[in-house]
């Protein structure tokens, strides 16, 4: 599960505030010096075959499985196999089970020189170029491009003060310089009248931890071309900096007086990935060849953070040798193995759904939910097509030792009713009609709950566009993302049963004798997600 907002809503803090019923039994570590064999899986859903997937999905030699590194790489090669090896139809492109995402890693330019009076600026120590993901801390667009060269600069007060006099003529075209808010940064409307500037400059560098300038110096996944949100250039400044642009301590300036001219600019600079970043799509072909090309999607997330910036002594955590690498076996490996299953059981005999059944394995959800996001605005099917949308990121675990009140029925449901009401209902109905015995948790899809979890995995990337969704997962646990995140922490039982009931779920949707009724406002799929 993408772990950004919870990363930058703590900066922010930083910042502004200066199924069985006990742990399961653990499995035997795999072997990290030899690869994944060949997958001997059988139709039937079983914990045994979820073992198996996991435990290839998970080894070592996926090397923690970073999107755009050799180790996702290596894990989408093993997709596409194992989707062949089911005779699954290829949905990706020009015929193939893959669907490329274009990323880059975009970062400061090193070369990049701003000076005031004739003085060069220290990058990262006089000045800290914002990145464009600015609204973890500031509520403002931050933009990528422009320039600072000959732009004077303006005292403009503190920053999120609602009562500032400057209106956007008088910052049209400036460097804004702002001192730090007091607590909080203000509104989106206190800042929306800065948009006319050409750069804005914060003086609170030094109230930023080292850990968090390191965040921001340090470059970030993005979708090439991705060049919004638009705005200022925007930057931190020390307090020194701040009275050199101004001319005069911040204390005693007035609003509105006009200050420094600066020489030069700060830029970004975008670096392909080292290796293919590629979703795997495939289709499992319904029989009725009237809604045949209407499609139930299931979808999980391959990617996970590749290697930790350090090896650590699981004897610390809850193991006995030292590790670096982030397998991610529960996030996504267990929603990327259950689809698998869920696949090899459609493929595998009986009678096929009327609708087909769309697998996508999402890469970048780590990086943004970037895989989603591209795959949505750019789908390999129409989108229109899509009926229904099943997320699943992190299903295999969530005993009472990982989450409050767990246990072998412990599922969250999330969006579920967002858009759909009958959605909602059919999940319900297909639990009770089974007798799968789910205890569905429903308080994370709650309107405006922190944890903001119907924001924080792929599937909202359908919901912004009306798909009807439903995201399943047993929920958070120590293990998350850390080294011990491991194949042999998973409850596989528990995983046969959430196989069991995304099958029979997705067989329900598509064998309807209608599309699944959308009954509440769809949501501007451009605008930033509400939880």
């Amino acid at each position: 599960m993408n772990r950004l907002f919870l990363l930058l809503t703590a900066t922010a803090t930083v910042a502004f505030t200066a199924c069985s019923s006990k742990q399961p039994d653990t499995q035997p570590a795999p072997d990290s010096s030899q690869p994944p064999h060949t997958a001997t899986t059988e139709a039937a859903i079983t914990a045994d075959d979820l073992l198996e997937r996991l435990t290839a999905f998970a080894h070592d030699s996926m090397m923690g499985r970073e999107s755009g590194t050799l180790g996702n790489y290596k894990a989408t090669e093993y997709l596409a196999a194992e989707a062949r090896r089911l005779g699954l139809e290829p949905a990706g492109e020009d015929g193939t089970y893959f669907q490329t995402i274009p990323l880059v890693e975009r970062g400061v330019d090193a070369g990049s020189s701003v000076s005031v009076g004739g003085g060069e600026l220290a990058l990262w120590t006089d000045y800290a170029p914002v990145p464009p993901m600015a609204g973890f801390f500031l509520p403002i667009s931050v933009g990528i491009s422009g320039s600072l060269d000959g732009v004077q600069a303006i005292y403009g007060g503190r920053a999120g003060d609602p009562e500032a006099p400057l209106s956007p003529d008088d910052v049209a075209g400036k460097l804004l310089v702002l001192g730090a808010p007091r607590g909080q940064a203000g509104s989106p409307d206190a800042w929306n009248r800065y948009s006319s500037a050409a750069g804005i400059a914060i003086a609170m560098l030094e109230q930023f931890p080292p850990r968090v300038i390191e965040f921001m110096r340090t470059p970030h996944t993005v979708l090439a071309g991705d060049d919004a949100p638009g705005g200022p250039l925007t930057m931190l400044v020390t307090g020194e900096v701040a009275e050199r642009l101004v001319g005069s301590p911040l204390e005693s300036a007035t609003v509105g007086a006009l200050g420094a001219t600066v020489e030069g600019t700060f830029r970004y600079e975008d670096k392909p990935s080292p290796h293919p970043a590629r979703n795997v799509v495939a289709v499992h072909r319904g029989s009725d060849p009237t809604v045949r090309d209407q499609y139930v999607a299931i979808a999980a997330h391959t990617d996970h953070d590749g290697y930790a910036r350090r090896a650590v002594d699981h004897d610390s955590l809850r193991a006995f040798h030292l590790d670096s690498i982030m397998n991610g076996a529960d996030d996504d490996g267990s929603g990327s193995g259950v689809m698998l299953e869920v696949a090899e059981a459609f493929a595998g005999g009986g009678e096929r759904p009327r609708r087909s059944i769309l697998f996508v394995w999402h890469t970048a959800e780590e990086k943004g939910l970037l895989g989603a996001d591209h795959f949505t605005r750019n789908p390999t099917v129409p989108r229109d097509s899509i009926v229904a949308h099943f997320n699943m990121d992190m299903v295999g675990r969530g005993s009472p030792g990982d989450v409050e009140n767990g246990g072998p029925g412990y599922l969250q449901i999330i969006g579920s009713r967002r858009l759909s009401t009958e959605l909602g209902d059919l999940v319900e109905q297909v639990n009770e009609r089974n007798g799968f015995g789910f205890q569905f948790d429903y308080q994370y899809d709650a309107e405006g709950h922190p944890q903001m979890f119907y924001c924080r995995s792929d599937h909202y990337m359908y919901a912004r566009f009306g798909i009807p969704i439903a995201f399943l997962s047993t929920g958070s646990h120590r293990d998350y993302h850390q080294v011990t995140d491991e194949a042999q922490y998973i409850d596989y039982e528990k995983m046969e049963d959430v196989s069991r009931f995304l099958e029979a779920l997705a067989r329900t949707i598509a064998d309807l004798d209608h599309r699944v009724v959308v009954d509440k406002p769809k949501p501007d799929p451009y605008a930033p997600c509400r939880q």
